[in-house]
């Protein structure tokens, strides 16, 4: 617990004193959301059929911004070495890494959701549902674009490599948010979907923690 909070701690107040790395996924989100809405016209019923996906598409490409620096700064300066000659605190610092990181980019994502909805007309429900599945939703694409970005930190600028390696693991989850938001909105039956959404979530959190370590030092061995 002592190496998780000190991980933590520490990512989260690297990530606010680089203060521009941090603010450019959130930047790109609310930009290009603001550019979809004026792109879909003055048309209510277009706008809102546009803007969840639009929303979701936004949200799954900032958090992707941010993905390949998880571990890149540690890698850097060796001390990501450091934290896997140690096998009893690789796992809590990989999950504080993993919790750092989104804290930092898909919370506030979440967060910005209903404020980048409101362009679309988007009624006050639905919004909050949209807030909900990204929410939902966020935490399962950094677990998922953890371990592309694990497999790629020994190659240098991977950025290209890690996009190819994670988009069509990001798809699942991408439909499932706006399955049930269109769903919702709609005024139809969203629970598959929803469970969908949970059980991948779920899925992803058993697994992917345990798994970084053993893809990091393959990583770290070429």
């Amino acid at each position: 617990m002592r190496r998780f909070a000190a991980t933590l701690k520490r990512d989260v107040l690297i990530a606010i004193r680089s203060g521009v790395e941090m603010l450019n996924p959130l930047a790109f989100f609310a930009l290009t959301g603001v550019v979809f809405a004026i792109v879909f016209g003055s048309d209510l019923d277009t706008r809102q059929i546009s803007g969840i996906p639009a929303v979701w598409t936004t949200a799954l490409f900032a958090n992707m911004l941010a993905m390949e620096g998880i571990f890149r700064r540690d890698y850097d300066d060796g001390t990501l070495a450091h934290l896997l000659l140690d096998k009893t605190a690789t796992l809590p610092a990989i999950c504080a890494k993993l919790g750092a990181h989104w804290l930092l980019t898909g919370l506030p994502i979440g967060v910005l959701a209903p404020i980048v909805g409101v362009g679309f007309g988007l009624p006050p429900v639905t919004l909050a549902m949209l807030m909900a599945t990204i929410l939902i939703g966020t935490p399962a694409l950094t677990l998922i674009g953890a371990m592309g970005a694990a497999l790629v930190v020994g190659l240098g600028r991977g950025g290209v490599l890690l996009t190819l390696l994670v988009l069509p693991l990001y798809v699942p989850v991408l439909l499932l948010g706006i399955g049930v938001c269109h769903q919702f909105h709609a005024g139809a039956v969203y629970t598959p979907q929803l469970v969908g959404l949970f059980a991948i979530l779920t899925g992803t959190l058993t697994a992917v923690p345990l798994a970084l370590g053993p893809i990091l030092r393959v990583s770290q061995d070429r």
